[in-house]
């Protein structure tokens, strides 16, 4: 047991845990401690969780299902925890599956890019600026990504706020001079999802340009309570979102009921 809680969480990933707990020959009770996986992954993937009841039985089994997707997923810069709680791992399971098989779909169908992003973001409740307010989160993308989507660098802030029909999403610095012709700004779009237990964002198909201007998404819906509440003090809300960005048709939405309602066409 010592050599289970001092030892394996040094030398052995959290892949080779998994396995080992599988082939191993003594008794695999001694593995089971959730303070054992949470030094192992707190070593391989320090970002991974906030909380170390995440890597209890049975909620380690949907933090271990995130794994795989965060590691493939282009991570917002910066160095705080992704996953807060058990609740949030669960729904990020889900999530982030859905949108790989969305991804390996769009490739096969002759896609040339796409990326799954994942950070925490500050949503607001829109003021009526032209310009979104507030801290961005900032994506480092690759450089295949960053090339289609024509963004000034690599590094790419994105903010975001809530309207009372929409969400208003703002990419990249705002620029004071037009585009340059010659950048190969293509055609990307963005599918913006949320793992929250206190409010719902789903949008599919928002028109992306990564110019600093502010972009409306129609087709979805959003729901966070805490913000409605007339009696509650904070204007804004913290959520973790995936955004699954890919080359594709622009669209031209119109804001109707039914638009929210058929989320998966």
């Amino acid at each position: 047991m010592e050599l289970a809680s001092t030892s394996l969480p040094v030398f052995v990933a959290p892949v080779g845990l998994a396995n080992l707990q599988v082939v191993a020959r003594f008794p695999l009770s001694v593995l089971n401690p959730g303070h054992i996986w949470w030094k192992c992954l707190s070593a391989d993937f320090p970002r991974l969780a906030a909380d170390p009841s995440c890597c209890d039985l049975p909620q380690r089994h949907d933090l271990m299902h995130c794994y795989g997707p965060l590691r493939r997923a282009i991570l917002a810069d910066g160095e705080r925890p992704i996953i807060r709680n058990s609740t949030e791992a669960k729904q990020l399971v889900k999530l982030l599956q859905g949108m790989e098989r969305a991804s390996a779909k769009h490739n096969t169908n002759g896609g040339r890019v796409a990326g799954i992003l994942l950070g925490r973001f500050e949503l607001i409740e829109w003021d009526g600026n032209l310009k979104l307010e507030g801290p961005p989160t900032v994506f480092t993308l690759p450089s295949k990504l960053h090339e289609a989507l024509g963004a000034s660098s690599t590094a790419v802030p994105v903010r975001m706020a809530l309207a009372p029909n929409c969400i208003l999403l703002q990419v990249g610095a705002h620029q004071a001079t037009q585009t340059d012709p010659h950048t190969d700004q293509g055609n990307m779009i963005m599918d913006v999802k949320a793992a929250c237990a206190d409010g719902v964002l789903h949008y599919l198909q928002v028109n992306v340009l990564a110019d600093g201007q502010i972009q409306l998404a129609h087709a979805g819906v959003h729901v966070f309570p805490e913000l409605e509440n007339e009696s509650s003090e904070d204007d804004r809300v913290e959520v973790l979102c995936a955004l699954f960005l890919r080359d594709g048709e622009r669209k031209i939405w119109l804001s109707h009921l039914v638009d929210t309602l058929h989320l998966d066409e």
